[in-house]
């Protein structure tokens, strides 16, 4: 029978492992390619909804930066890049 504390168990010991949303989102823009949210959807297989947010919090913080605007995917949408520290 599974319990509430094995799930927590389970959960902690893989919890290093596992990477999040926003670090697997900064590994691939660390390539120096343009990304846009739909490209990011796309290629990490997960939802619009799960992706903006994180995107939205890094351009803000300034890790990336908005640095043109595409329609590639029928709609219009800023397109991100990593911001390198000189």
């Amino acid at each position: 029978m599974i319990t509430q504390e094995t799930r927590r168990e389970a959960y902690e010991m893989n919890a290093e492992k596992r990477q999040t949303i926003r670090e697997r989102i900064l590994e691939l823009m660390s390539d120096g390619n343009r990304w846009s949210v739909s490209k990011l959807c796309g290629t990490l297989n997960m939802k619009y909804t799960s992706v903006r947010p994180r995107v939205c919090d890094l351009n803000k913080e300034g890790i990336i930066k908005a640095v043109d605007i595409t329609n590639d995917y029928g709609i219009r949408e800023a397109v991100y890049k990593e911001v390198k520290n000189a």
